[in-house]
């Protein structure tokens, strides 16, 4: 039974995975790893998201924007960041954030049902 990756992977016994060479076993281990790792990521992702959903019991006071570079080989670098205060605003606002950079922001109320 392949359920992911379109062949690599098999529903696949201990008895069978231990025929395998220490060659095929590694690439198994290998990918293994990266479904359960994409596994438990999603399943985080859908947590979070249902915690910042559904199980604010007070208002907010106060939003945190951080602004990184995005490195695709290192480290990303966080430019700056800035705590704006929770409240309608009547038109777009902009704030300066780790000096060149900027934040521009607008608060209306939203009733949800």
């Amino acid at each position: 039974v392949n359920i992911f990756d379109w062949g690599r992977s098999e529903l696949n016994t201990l008895q069978r995975h231990m025929k395998l060479t220490d060659s095929e076993q590694r690439d198994r281990s290998t990918f293994w790893r990266n479904y359960v790792g994409g596994i438990d990521r999603l399943a985080c992702e859908v947590a979070r998201t249902y915690c910042h959903a559904f199980t604010n019991a007070e208002d907010w006071e106060k939003v945190t924007v951080a602004l990184f570079d995005f490195d695709s080989m290192t480290a990303n670098d966080l430019l700056g960041k800035v705590s704006i205060d929770v409240r309608e605003t009547p038109e777009p606002t902009t704030l300066s954030i780790g000096g060149e950079s900027t934040v521009t922001y607008k608060m209306t109320w939203r009733a949800l049902p």
